[in-house]
């Protein structure tokens, strides 16, 4: 999924949150990240979510909200 396609939510671990512009949650990025607890690139499929820290969030480029 292309980062303009999502976007990300703080959550209150501090980690970002993954969703489609649709509102559900992301389940895979074409991105070379690793999503929180997961020895999984994102580019597998995350049947729960992805969950990204901030910093990676920040790195390939998600518009975090508010």
């Amino acid at each position: 999924m292309k980062m303009e396609l999502v976007f990300g939510r703080i959550n209150e671990d501090g980690n970002v949150e993954i969703f489609e512009n649709t509102g559900e949650r992301a389940t895979r990025l074409d991105a070379h990240v690793y999503p929180v607890n997961s020895a999984k690139s994102a580019r597998f499929e995350h049947p729960n979510g992805i969950t990204l820290t901030k910093e990676d969030a920040d790195r390939i480029g998600i518009e975090i909200e508010d």
